[in-house]
């Protein structure tokens, strides 16, 4: 975080078929006194690109607000028994689709 410009914000591209990272990043901003925000990019279907998901996690909250107005992003959701990931703990199961 003493790297991130004040209101910055930190994108985390979380797009997967088989883990579902959302609830670990909006912990991971918890623990760090930010907020998180879920944004999924969807083009048409007659783009050629693939939808992706991102997090974004910032302490500006005018911006988070401001996609939510836009209704561009939604809050994440975490589990009941879900524990915050670390450099020592992971645990793949918790976050199987």
């Amino acid at each position: 975080r003493r790297h991130l410009r004040a209101g910055g914000v930190i994108a985390f591209h979380i797009s997967n078929r088989y883990l579902n990272l959302a609830p670990i990043t909006r912990q991971l901003a918890d623990e760090s006194g930010m907020r998180a925000l879920h944004v999924v990019d969807d083009p048409p279907d007659d783009d050629p690109t693939y939808r992706s998901d991102w997090v974004l996690i910032t302490s500006n909250k005018s911006f988070l607000e401001a996609l939510r107005t836009e209704k561009i992003g939604e809050e994440i959701a975490v589990p009941v028994g879900i524990r915050a990931w670390t450099d020592d703990f992971n645990n793949l199961f918790d976050v199987l689709k």
